[in-house]
């Protein structure tokens, strides 16, 4: 059986204005506060050192929101064991790195390192 095309854009004529609102101020509260942006060759990883549980609420409500506009992007939380390193990773399909950059990544302070 084969997954279906999933375009590479995000669609958020769906969305009200509030959760439009909402989205941009959990990219700018959570996203935005990304410590390092790890390039995968599947997406991009995202590192919070210290993850408090604030953060980790914010984190999952922007995935709620942001997996109804942008269905190509897959997201995950990962917490490392004994450290307090959480990381968001975000995959996506061959050619959709550009979309997660403008969409997601444009949180994200041109200061934080990338690697």
């Amino acid at each position: 059986m084969s997954t279906p095309s999933i375009p590479t854009v995000c669609d958020l004529s769906g969305f009200t204005a509030e959760e439009r609102d909402r989205l941009q101020e959990l990219g700018r509260s959570a996203v935005g506060l990304a410590a390092e942006v790890h390039e995968r060759s599947d997406g991009y990883g995202l590192r919070y050192p210290d993850a408090s549980a604030e953060l980790l609420l914010g984190l999952a409500e922007f995935i709620a929101l942001d997996r109804r506009c942008c269905a190509f992007v897959g997201h995950a939380v990962v917490s490392e064991p004994a450290t307090g390193t959480v990381w968001l990773e975000l995959t996506a399909p061959a050619g959709a790195a550009a979309a997660i950059d403008a969409e997601v990544l444009r949180f994200v302070p041109t200061s934080v390192p990338r690697s």
